[in-house]
């Protein structure tokens, strides 16, 4: 899966890995994983916690934040 077909699926800008797995789910979850871990190398994506992702150009209310932590 692409990085734009995947931020357009995922409209949230704070997910987590059960909620990509969701969105993904023709993708096999290695190969997911992998894709995750290029995108936040590149800097698409940020890690705030283990299994917590954010998009790195969308701006997120405190509150879904703190929904996700």
């Amino acid at each position: 899966m692409k990085l734009n077909e995947f931020k357009k699926l995922m409209l949230k800008p704070v997910f987590t890995w059960e909620e990509a797995k969701v969105i993904a789910f023709k993708t096999p979850p290695a190969v997911l994983k992998v894709q995750l871990s290029y995108w936040k190398k590149m800097g698409e994506l940020l890690t705030l916690k283990r299994g917590v992702y954010l998009f790195a150009d969308r701006k997120p209310q405190t509150v879904e934040v703190a929904k996700a932590l």
